[in-house]
């Protein structure tokens, strides 16, 4: 779970908190942080640790809960 801080940190906008984990899909192999946004909808980042720092490769703002697995695997 990441706090409203952590989210801001890694400049994350507009975040109620968000959720963070692992993934090792067929596409992606590394970080995904499912943030919920004032709008009832999601923002979905896909990330990457390089260097012990975390960097966001791609977002998907204001994705509906089942749009997640299909936009991850592309």
């Amino acid at each position: 779970m990441m706090t409203t801080d952590d989210c801001q940190s890694l400049g994350i906008e507009n975040s109620l908190g968000a959720l963070k984990f692992k993934v090792s899909g067929h596409h992606h192999k590394g970080h995904v942080i499912v943030s919920l946004n004032g709008l009832d909808t999601y923002d979905v980042f896909i990330c990457l640790v390089r260097s012990g720092k975390m960097k966001i490769k791609a977002k998907n703002l204001g994705a509906y809960f089942d749009e997640f697995g299909t936009w991850i695997d592309e």
